[in-house]
């Protein structure tokens, strides 16, 4: 994802960041930060699940307890790798540690390694995005909201920007502001399908249902397999049948 390949992806299931990854929360394997013991019963569970996971750590086989200790292994590997290694020096440094320490669900040292960022060079706009992206995915989201807001007084033509800032205004229920950001967001990328698809989302919250039909058109215009949008169009096009045969 650009210079910043990590980023918060919202902690309200119906309103993704990524349309692709609805119920992401940016692990790299797409699991839900489980204990090991937690993610072994899931496995048993769900074998598809451990199919998906054996492929992507490439074993052969998909035994629960072999994919379980391969990815414990991994994790431990690229832990070791990070210590391993000297010290940030640079802005860049820090940044880049951050977002190791993020891919590795380290939220809370990842904003430090961002604020050593920040410390260092208070004008990196990045940072201040992957700040309160991490701050957001705490569920703190008035902080986050401070940190998109320096990121965008740095650079207001970022569309991913506004795009993470009108989430955290989703977030704490401040449905117009979300649509402002997410209008803004429009404005710098036409084509952000999750734009489209978040701002349908907030104009449903505020029953504008016409305009949230057609924010989700635009979003399957640009993405033809988003089938979140999909299913929402199908929902509310049964509740306005509903409506017209009570009516009738």
């Amino acid at each position: 994802m650009l210079f910043r390949s990590w980023e918060y992806e919202g902690t309200d299931a119906e309103l993704p960041v990524s349309p692709a990854a609805e119920d992401s929360n940016g692990a790299e394997a797409g699991v839900p930060m489980l204990t090991p013991e937690q993610l072994l019963a899931q496995l048993y569970l769900d074998s598809d699940l451990a199919a998906q996971l054996a492929e992507q750590l490439h074993l052969e086989g998909s035994n629960p307890e072999a994919v379980v200790a391969e990815l414990v292994r991994q994790l431990q590997a690229t832990h070791q790798g990070l210590e391993s290694q000297l010290e940030p020096q640079t802005a860049g440094d820090w940044f880049n540690w951050g977002m190791q320490q993020a891919n590795l669900g380290d939220l809370r040292g990842a904003i430090t390694s961002w604020d050593w960022a920040l410390e260092l060079n208070p004008n990196f706009a990045e940072a201040w995005h992957n700040r309160g992206s991490a701050l957001g995915n705490l569920g703190e989201n008035e902080a986050a909201l401070a940190s998109f807001e320096r990121a965008l007084a740095i650079n207001p033509k970022d569309a991913q920007f506004w795009l993470a800032k009108g989430n955290a205004h989703y977030n704490l229920e401040q449905w117009e502001s979300a649509i402002t950001c997410w209008d803004r967001a429009l404005e710098l990328q036409p084509d952000l399908a999750e734009g489209w698809y978040n701002r349908a989302s907030a104009l449903e919250k505020l029953h504008r249902l016409d305009e949230a039909i057609s924010s989700y058109q635009k979003a399957l215009s640009i993405t033809p397999d988003l089938d979140l949008a999909k299913a929402k169009l199908q929902e509310l096009s049964s509740e306005d049948s509903s409506q017209v045969d009570y009516n009738s």
